[in-house]
């Protein structure tokens, strides 16, 4: 090979090789807009939370009487305050 024809290989070369990082560039400019990353992230979000529903509601099924008292237990907390007032009415009473 001539010293011609190998600096017209490597400006071939070279040529392809910033044609290739262009393109790199491109295509991570799309991937980390912040269009497109908050789409991914409400995608991946969307998936975790069906499948943490689906299980809830296989393990509700499963389980009703532990739901059933986890549910009182909650209202329970919920109205502590209440409750309390309701006792201490009736101590008064009596």
């Amino acid at each position: 090979m001539s010293e011609v024809s190998q600096i017209l290989a490597a400006e071939a070369r070279a040529a392809a090789a910033k044609e290739r990082l262009t393109a790199t560039a491109g295509e991570l400019q799309e991937r980390l807009a912040p269009q497109a990353l908050a789409r991914e992230a409400a995608g991946t979000l969307s998936d975790a939370g069906r499948r943490a529903l689906d299980t809830g509601v296989r393990t509700a099924r499963a389980n009703p009487q532990a739901v059933a008292g986890g549910a009182a237990l909650v209202l329970a907390f919920l109205g502590r305050h209440r409750l309390w007032s309701l006792v201490r009415r009736r101590k008064r009473e009596t």
